[in-house]
């Protein structure tokens, strides 16, 4: 991409806000009319037109293309500036900044304090990179005051800081190996690779995490191994491990709200299969609704990825308790939303199937097709796509068994098998449901005695645990439709 299309792209994401600092802060600078005209005449074209410009502003080509590479400069700087005070990130980087101007003025004790600040927000938030360089500063002061044991404690920080930080890298690897190694080719992972991973030194205790943030590495790389690998009780004990570590530092986790944001994406993930006690999840979602509403101003982009976990667990909530003239009304809810036009691709396929559920539940069919064409027009890959795209072939099933059509239903039954190919505890869940569904249509219904053998087979790892608690859960909530309330002639 070239200066033209990166400034243009630049001017056209900024805010009106961002736009009305960038006016004050370039009013000081020379030629300033010069520029706020380039800038305006900018934010008016949609595609670069380097001609029309030129003549709007009586400049040669040359001209305005010198005046565009040190817009787009200033523009930075004015953002620069902008967000300096915005993330904790920032704040720390503008800090030593202004300690190393300080002590190139010889400003000596302004430097300290400027360095004392830093320090506090880049504890708190394992910046240990940033540390280092905060601590290589002051070694550089106390040895220029031959203060030579203050240097040497400052050289220990320094080492410190550089083990916490090779640690905490070491977790971050990990968990972008199960990602590696679970969702393009799960089904293919032979229990030996599964084994070797899980056996790793760093997963088998939280006590060989060195910090905070490697610490809730630790368990959110178990809560999704355990997940993905289908032992939910683990994952469930993992998820509630972490919870509670938030709640035991809950003071350092609101001070570094990446990481208290991040693990509570990953303890939602671990809970939604607990049907028995959803206290800690329904826990977990408040404080994410707390947490997005915090960084709302400062990181919009992230706010909105959080909303967006938050409405699919929401939804995915509604659907696991049966709850689907609540999950209906929340559909509406999250359409009217402003944040909804900027919803994620992938968010907004298993927001609607989790909708279609709850639309299918209250009686409305043609609202649950249309969710289901809408998600097969967007066509993207899922996170575990293969078994998203089998329960929706699932649910078409069991609306064409509602319409006792034997042959759109033994299609989608099919179509479900090839989405899990090789996967046998799925493909026999699979054909067990479809003998289910084609008794349904044979005697036209079930009796309750038989629904009950049914629903009963299910407790043991059948359908329910293996098409996923939610998919298990609204399958039996068919099983109950279709049992007849008198008995068959």
């Amino acid at each position: 991409m070239n200066t033209n299309d990166n400034l243009l792209k630049l001017i056209h994401l900024l805010t009106p806000s961002e736009k009305k600092y960038f006016k004050q802060y370039i009013a000081t600078r020379k030629d300033n009319k010069f520029y706020a005209a380039l800038f305006d005449q900018l934010v008016k074209q949609e595609e670069y037109n380097a001609p029309l410009l030129a003549r709007q502003l009586r400049k040669t080509p040359k001209q305005i293309s010198d005046a565009k590479a040190y817009l787009l400069q200033v523009i930075m700087r004015s953002l620069e500036a902008y967000y300096a005070e915005s993330t904790p990130l920032m704040q720390v980087h503008h800090l030593i900044t202004q300690a190393e101007i300080a002590w190139m003025k010889s400003a000596i004790s302004l430097a300290n304090e400027l360095m004392d600040k830093a320090e506090t927000i880049a504890l708190s938030q394992d910046f240990f990179l940033l540390l280092v360089s905060i601590y290589k500063l002051r070694h550089s002061i106390s040895s220029s005051a031959y203060d030579y044991d203050a240097a040497e404690a400052m050289s220990q920080q320094i080492t410190a800081c550089l083990d916490k930080e090779k640690n905490l890298n070491e977790y971050r690897q990990l968990n972008r190996q199960l990602a590696r190694l679970a969702l393009p080719r799960r089904d293919k992972v032979t229990p030996v690779e599964a084994a070797e991973y899980l056996s790793h030194p760093l997963l088998q205790s939280p006590d060989t995490a060195l910090s905070l943030s490697a610490r809730a590495f630790y368990y959110r790389t178990l809560i999704n191994y355990h997940l993905w690998y289908g032992d939910r009780e683990q994952s469930c004990s993992m998820a509630r491990a972490l919870y509670q570590m938030i709640q035991d530092d809950r003071e350092r986790f609101d001070a570094n709200l990446t990481t208290k944001s991040a693990c509570l994406i990953d303890i939602l993930s671990g809970l939604q299969a607990d049907r028995a006690d959803r206290t800690v999840f329904h826990q977990a979602l408040a404080d994410l609704d707390i947490v997005t509403a915090i960084i709302r101003a400062s990181n919009p982009m992230q706010a909105q990825y959080l909303w967006e976990g938050a409405c699919l667990y929401r939804q995915t909530d509604h659907v696991a308790m049966g709850r689907f003239a609540e999950g209906v009304r929340y559909h509406h809810e999250v359409l009217a939303s402003e944040y909804y036009p900027r919803m994620a691709p992938i968010t907004r396929s298993l927001f609607f199937f989790e909708s279609a559920l709850c639309f299918y539940h209250t009686g409305h069919s043609d609202m649950t097709l249309s969710l289901i064409h809408e998600i097969e027009a967007l066509k993207v890959k899922l996170l575990s796509s293969g078994v998203t795209f089998m329960r929706l072939r699932v649910l078409l099933a069991m609306m064409a068994c509602d319409d006792r059509n034997v042959v759109t239903m033994d299609s989608q039954l099919a179509a479900a098998r090839r989405h899990v190919k090789n996967n046998k505890p799925y493909l026999a869940s699979l054909t067990r449901m479809q003998k289910i569904m084609t008794h349904v249509i044979e005697h036209d219904g079930l009796s309750a005695a038989e629904a009950d053998a049914f629903l009963r087979r299910q407790r043991a790892p059948a359908i329910s645990e293996r098409l996923t608690p939610e998919a298990g859960f609204h399958f039996a909530h068919w099983l109950q439709r279709q049992v007849r309330t008198k008995p068959r002639r």
